[in-house]
């Protein structure tokens, strides 16, 4: 029996943490600003700003669902220079300064910016 109830806690609290990934990644636009991914297990946030460290510093957070708490907190403030991106697009950004879709676009006459 207790068994049994430590396993629906765990499944209820991995159900609020996905439902609350879920609301902060709509808030934000809920999809890949550069592909249109919309997959949430491929996605996270990015600060257009660079001052991500500092931003979950001064919120009191590490990252991960504490981040998502605290911006459900206040609200999901739009003025936070917070994007969607997947992991692809974003670790092409961090990387290279670009998404690597947009070199992509070029090459192909396409319109030269993400989505």
């Amino acid at each position: 029996h207790r068994r049994s109830s430590m396993t629906r806690k765990k499944s209820d609290t991995q159900q609020a943490r996905r439902e609350l990934k879920a609301q902060t990644f709509a808030a934000y636009g809920g999809k890949c600003k550069c592909c249109g991914e919309d997959e949430m297990e491929f996605l996270g946030l990015h600060h257009t700003n660079g001052d991500g460290a500092a931003h979950r510093t001064a919120l009191g957070v590490i990252g991960g669902i504490t981040f998502y708490q605290a911006l459900e907190r206040l609200d999901y403030p739009k003025d936070l220079g917070l994007e969607v991106w997947c992991a692809n697009c974003h670790q092409s950004l961090t990387s290279y300064g670009r998404c690597a879709h947009l070199e992509a676009r070029i090459r192909q006459g396409m319109e030269a910016e993400c989505l």
